[in-house]
């Protein structure tokens, strides 16, 4: 998500050591704005991520500057493994309007764990990744990950075609589709405004107990 702040270059703009790519930073300002469209009354969003995960520490603090002066207020709980997942979100759960499951390797491990504590808990659990809408989670903003293939692969043949991929500047990947998984959003107790549903890409999983 942050190739820079993850050492693996040199600057954005020059990485260097014969690499570059394309950055699936996520898109913090429309995370946010779904949650506000989808979920209006949400106040304070639980967010569970491992310090030790350069991605998740970024977004963590970019999710923070975006919250300070518009909301929702963030919550968060710190773990060092997958296992203690479970334990986060039952001390989340009295204390949060919603789950937002970020880019976070250990959080990942444990989806199915988060989201049996929104369902019993009735939490809206928001994702940023359309395979865990698709899991259970009630939507989100996701990456479309074939474009951003399709996007690194252009790049790849400006590599193959004799550029040093030392001096061709990290992309940014920029499009992104917001997705609703209705029967997931009904067991975890929320009714999804009709004004918020043009746009949204339905996702149409059999709801999980």
């Amino acid at each position: 998500a942050d190739p820079l702040a993850a050492g693996i270059v040199e600057s954005l703009e020059r990485p260097g050591r014969h690499i570059t790519g394309v950055s699936n930073a996520l898109p913090i300002p429309a995370i946010l704005a779904y949650v506000r469209q989808v979920a209006p009354t949400c106040r304070r969003l639980g967010v569970i991520s491992n310090p030790a995960e350069v991605n998740s520490e970024v977004t963590v603090t970019q999710l923070l500057a975006a919250c300070r002066d518009s909301g929702p207020a963030i919550e968060r709980v710190s773990v060092a493994s997958s296992s203690e997942v479970l334990e986060a979100a039952q001390h989340l759960a009295g204390r949060v309007d919603g789950f937002l499951m970020i880019n976070d390797n250990s959080v990942a491990s444990a989806f199915e764990s988060l989201r049996r504590v929104a369902v019993e808990r009735r939490i809206p659990l928001f994702a940023t990744d359309r395979a865990y809408v698709e899991r259970g989670a009630l939507g989100g903003v996701s990456i479309d990950f074939a474009a951003l293939g399709e996007q690194a692969a252009d790049m790849a043949v400006r590599v193959l075609n004799g550029e040093d991929p030392g001096r061709i500047p990290i992309e940014t990947f920029s499009r992104f589709t917001a997705y609703l998984n209705p029967a997931a959003a009904r067991t975890q107790g929320l009714a999804v405004p009709a004004a918020a549903l043009p746009g949204l890409v339905i996702v149409d999983t059999p709801a999980q107990p």
